[in-house]
């Protein structure tokens, strides 16, 4: 198992690795680096140096910080992962206990989670590289806003 701190930047979630701050995305099918590698847990692996229009550079305009890469699902999709936000940690190729909750992934081969509000369940995607969530408006009603968070589409490039 490796661990990796967690370092909050504009809401995103970033790891340190060997070469510089990665923002961990589940919301990403996809990963890339500056030059095209990442090393984690040990290994070497090659990715592209940029998804269409998006490259580390536009990254780090967005998140407000240097990043060398995002770690998306076609990489995390292979580890077992635990995210442990209240302990600040990512763990990939984690040993969880046997019976230990799993995620489910939609059908976009994203990690999905079942949550219960008011007395009913509902199905979200879990998207790690978004610091807001998005709900319909009948959903969220009853509830106090928490704030307002800037974010953009990586896809639009807005």
């Amino acid at each position: 198992m490796t661990s990796y701190d967690i370092t909050f930047c504009k809401g995103h979630a970033l790891i340190t690795t060997l070469d510089g701050m990665v923002l961990v995305d589940t919301g990403s099918q996809k990963s890339f680096s500056a030059n095209g590698q990442l090393y984690l847990c040990g290994e070497l692996l090659e990715v592209p140096t940029s998804i269409e229009s998006i490259d580390a550079a536009y990254l780090s305009s967005k998140v407000g910080t240097p990043v060398f890469g995002l770690l998306g699902m076609d990489i995390l999709a292979e580890k077992v992962v635990l995210i442990d936000y209240p302990h600040g940690r990512i763990c990939l190729d984690y040993e969880g206990a046997p019976g230990q909750e799993t995620v489910s992934f939609s059908s976009f081969g994203l990690p999905g989670v079942e949550l219960r509000l008011k007395n009913q369940m509902f199905k979200f995607v879990l998207d790690t590289g978004s610091p807001i969530s998005y709900a319909p408006a009948w959903l969220l009603k009853d509830f106090e806003e928490v704030g307002n968070v800037e974010d953009f589409s990586p896809l639009t490039t807005t």
